[in-house]
């Protein structure tokens, strides 16, 4: 029998049997299932049931036949307003499988859906199931799939966003907001409750607001404004330590409550600030928020640590770009150029939205060591010694005995006590001093040279732990750094340095590549100041943390107008409003949180850890995880005034 063809306007299409395109579709569907496709296409359920009807008769027909349907027809589900239910009213078929039926039957318009998989967590038995839907389906839409899937009435289901294992917002079957807006992504789980059924979760969680009920529903707690956390959605900490960082910033924080802006980040974003400024909220979760800006910084995107001090200078450039807030966050710095030879100077002018400050390496630190009298007729006395950072034992000892006038045959046995009980010895002279932990103390034991030879430890273990009249170790610095303050961190920052010799200066009047001395000198200071203090140093086989403790301003003022070198006569006060703390190591094992003072509340201060909100006191601010440091500018003196101060401080 020859094999009929149909000349379409571009090419022959040939017509094959309907057996033949039932067994296509099918291969077709099984292989772009297995492949987990994610780009599907939308058909009318009115012409894929008469496309089956077709393809189910048996070969060779009869007189009672389907027929072979026309060009495919997408306009009864283009053109409702009404609710699309799958399986009702249109099917979900791969790309490979439109393409086909396309190249077969011409028509359309053709409809794309992204697909994804999620997975439906029934509380009645814990079960499992894997769902397939439109990413730009409704919450209605999941709704009557779920339903479907579960064979449960509209009236009895309640379904929830279930990320990571716990009840976020309820999806409401009346929603029209897509699961794209909800930040709902592929493989994320959801939760069925069927009334009857247990509770999984005893909180009340958040809820998704029903189409025009204008009404949110929260926690039954009800916190004051701006005391909001932010959930962490795996390893988002780095991001909710900025947000709250930005959102505790006066000048932003005005701009965006009341901006409508059309770009998607910044407007994803005013929303973001208006839940957290919400009076009620005892968290919120950026889900939105998260979806946005992995479009725009796919550098982020996923559930991987990441900087803190990035993402917030990320937000800050992007933000930028759609408002004027660059004039209160944005200042200036003036970089020169000497050449070491002629003395010709270059200087150009750079901006700045935060100033990267190295820590200044010191050579050396201070410990504090209790000493005790092995025979036990003295009472113990507490010495403080300067050694060298990098140093050992031996130097320790060597320090001590100067300070207690140790004797020709008296030695010194360095131990380590833990809760009041010594648990081991410091013996060896080369041993580095960095292996006393922040929770161990240390105690030196003054024995006569033949005592310590004669089971020394034994007795030292006795009288350690007997009942005299000693200082409890508890409690006690056993290490102490040197203090390092802001300010001379801005120095080194600022102080005069060579150019690297891979970065030589082509100077203009030697014509010579040239090894010049740079300097910065602050120009323009913005209202909003920020501070990263450089913990992390990378080579090429590792990133290392540095814990050094900076002092810097809390309760009292900063003042830069030294610093500036601009030629005005201007005073420079800023008080700390924010700051983000960088806890624990490196990678997956560190931590980011915020403190940061609310205004409104009598400037008290806030630990925001995720969705933990909790008071701080003021003394607790400063502390050796400080990250990035947030102050703005206060009113300043008039130049008369400086002026005054200025006569007065050189008479």
């Amino acid at each position: 029998m020859p094999i009929p063809y149909r000349k379409s306007k571009n090419s022959v299409t040939r017509f094959r049997f309907p057996e033949e395109e039932k067994r296509i579709v099918s291969q077709l569907t099984t292989t772009s299932s297995n492949d987990r496709e994610s780009s599907y296409f939308l058909i009318s359920k009115t012409w894929y049931t008469s496309w089956e009807r077709y393809v189910e008769q048996p070969s060779g027909g009869g007189g009672g036949a389907a027929p072979r349907p026309g060009p495919i027809d997408n306009n009864d589900i283009i053109d409702t307003r009404r609710l699309l239910v799958e399986d009702e009213d249109y099917i979900l078929v791969p790309q490979r499988v439109w393409n086909t039926l396309l190249e077969w039957y011409s028509g359309g318009p053709p409809i794309p859906r992204t697909v994804i998989y999620l997975f439906l967590y029934d509380a009645r038995d814990n079960d499992v199931t894997e769902i397939r839907v439109a990413k730009q389906a409704t919450t209605g839409e999941l709704f009557n799939k779920v339903c479907a899937t579960k064979g449960v009435s509209h009236e009895k289901a309640r379904i929830w966003d279930y990320f990571n294992m716990t009840k976020g917002k309820r999806l409401y079957p009346s929603s029209n907001k897509s699961l794209e807006e909800l930040g709902i992504h592929a493989e994320e789980d959801i939760l069925l409750e069927v009334d009857g059924s247990s509770e999984v979760n005893d909180e009340l969680p958040l809820e998704e607001e029903p189409s025009g009920s204008g009404v949110s529903l929260s926690s039954s707690t009800s916190p004051g404004k701006g005391l909001a956390g932010l959930v962490n959605m795996g390893n988002t900490c780095y991001m909710n330590s900025a947000l709250q960082c930005l959102a505790h910033t006066p000048p932003i924080l005005e701009h965006f409550l009341r901006d409508h802006s059309k770009d998607e980040l910044a407007k994803a974003f005013g929303e973001l600030l208006k839940e957290l400024w919400s009076s009620g909220r005892n968290a919120v979760e950026p889900r939105v928020f998260k979806t946005k800006l992995d479009k725009v910084a796919p550098q982020f995107s996923g559930h991987n640590q990441h900087d803190s001090h990035e993402l917030l200078m990320s937000l800050l450039v992007r933000l930028h770009e759609v408002s004027d807030i660059v004039n209160v966050c944005q200042g200036q710095c003036k970089s020169s150029l000497v050449c070491p030879v002629c003395g010709k100077a270059g200087s150009t002018y750079e901006s700045f939205t935060c100033l990267s400050l190295p820590l200044p390496s010191t050579l050396n630190r201070t410990i504090s060591v209790t000493v005790f009298y092995g025979e036990g007729g003295h009472l113990p006395i507490r010495y403080t010694v300067t050694v060298p950072r990098s140093g050992s034992c031996s130097d320790l000892i060597a320090a001590l005995s100067t300070a207690c006038s140790l004797t020709d045959d008296e030695s010194l046995l360095l131990a380590m006590v833990y809760e009041n009980k010594i648990f081991g010895y410091l013996e060896d002279p080369i041993e580095s001093l960095s292996v006393m932990k922040d929770d161990v103390h240390i105690a030196a034991y003054r024995m006569k040279n033949q005592m310590q030879k004669e089971a020394g430890k034994a007795k030292l273990e006795m009288l350690h732990g007997g009942q005299g009249k000693r200082p409890s170790l508890s409690g006690e610095k056993t290490r102490q750094e040197e203090v390092i303050t802001l300010y001379a961190c801005l120095e080194k920052y600022l102080a005069e340095e060579p150019l690297e010799l891979d970065n030589m200066w082509s100077c203009p009047e030697c014509k010579e590549q040239r090894q010049a001395n740079k300097k910065y000198d602050m120009w323009k200071l913005p209202d909003i100041l920020m501070f990263q203090l450089i913990r992390f140093k990378s080579s090429k086989c590792f990133t290392k943390k540095i814990d050094t403790f900076v002092d810097f301003p809390v309760e009292d003022l900063l003042e830069l107008s030294k610093y500036v070198n601009n030629g005005k006569r201007e005073s420079y006060l800023y008080e700390l409003y924010a700051v983000i703390n960088h806890l624990g190591g490196i990678g997956g094992v560190g931590h980011y949180t915020t403190y940061a003072k609310l205004v409104d509340d009598g400037n008290k201060w806030y630990h925001y850890d995720d969705s933990v909100v909790k008071p701080v006191n003021e003394s607790e601010i400063k502390s050796a995880a400080a990250y990035v440091l947030c102050y703005r500018r206060v009113e300043s003196e008039s130049a008369e005034d400086v002026s005054r101060t200025d006569d007065m401080d050189q008479s």
